[in-house]
């Protein structure tokens, strides 16, 4: 484990908010997020790193153990698309064509669901070399295996990047998105999704929120922070929305509440069912509105 300053103002005045463990997978272990004094930001300190940190992402980790599209029950294939396809207009309401790259791709249905919506050329960056090589022979994508801080793509090389669930892992984000900067063109797109700690789900469940899912989320935003974090990094912030993606977050929150507590879980694996998920998404549509997830659309290049 090891100590860091806060990862968005670099400050040293941590206040512990919440004491966790590894609910999705658990794994031994317990973290603290901690709030920073000075700005407000949350972060996981002490945190893993290196291998011990890699033990938090197992085989069966969601991201990495999709089955490709097609090869899946009808009912959560259309689920899958419903959601696919609300990323893929977010990016298409900015360019109806360009050149994208999509940082943490894993096993690439984004990417591969892109092509389908207008005359895109579709990259990808995936640490993971298991998920990366299934959407490379999958879908026959080209996806580069490394982190932001290790691989390298020529300057201007994209119109958009996106980083959908990716910058809350990120241990350095103020040098990614620096660093992504230099792969945009001028004036182009990057798109950041993330879970908002601002959310009523957030506040309901408190350190059972999935929204923190320590050890894995180094960072935890809501809308100051990360529209700071993007300011700084010379980006100007264009829209902020959300893609009213909660329901499986606040399945899972019930979840880990109702574990630590030794309850049964059937009642939320009933809420969990396609059907319960249907019938209940107008009332998470509304309460979305306040928010759940965060999507921050914003312009690079617009200072040093």
């Amino acid at each position: 484990m090891a100590y860091t300053t806060c990862p968005l103002c670099d400050s040293d005045c941590p206040q512990v908010a919440y004491q966790v463990e590894d609910w999705l997978h658990g794994l031994n272990g317990s973290f603290h997020i901690v709030r920073c004094g000075r700005c407000n930001a949350l972060y996981l300190n002490p945190r893993p790193e290196g291998a011990e940190l890699a033990r938090h992402y197992p085989s069966d980790y969601e991201a990495f153990g999709r089955r490709a599209l097609g090869s899946e029950p009808l009912w959560r294939r259309a689920l899958r698309l419903y959601g696919l396809d609300k990323r893929c207009r977010t990016v298409t309401n900015l360019m109806s064509g360009g050149k994208l790259l999509d940082v943490g791709c894993a096993t690439g249905d984004f990417l591969a669901r892109m092509r389908q919506h207008g005359p895109w050329q579709v990259a990808g960056l995936e640490m993971n070399e298991a998920a990366a090589t299934q959407g490379s022979h999958h879908y026959g994508l080209e996806i580069r295996i490394g982190s932001v801080d290790e691989v390298e793509f020529a300057r201007g090389s994209f119109d958009v990047v996106t980083l959908w669930d990716v910058i809350e892992h990120l241990p350095q984000p103020k040098a990614s998105l620096k660093r992504i900067a230099n792969w945009l063109r001028p004036g182009g797109w990057v798109v950041v999704r993330t879970p908002d700690a601002g959310s009523p789900y957030a506040r309901v469940f408190g350190r059972y929120w999935a929204g923190l899912d320590a050890p894995r989320h180094l960072i935890v935003f809501d809308r100051p922070s990360l529209t700071r974090l993007l300011a700084d990094t010379g980006y100007e912030v264009e829209r902020i929305s959300t893609l009213c993606g909660s329901h499986a977050l606040v399945v899972l929150s019930w979840q880990f509440w109702l574990r630590a507590r030794g309850h049964s879980l059937a009642w939320s694996r009933l809420l969990g069912n396609p059907l319960s998920q249907i019938v209940t998404a107008p009332v998470f549509w509304l309460i979305d509105r306040w928010g759940g997830d965060l999507v921050v659309t914003s312009r690079a290049g617009c200072h040093s």
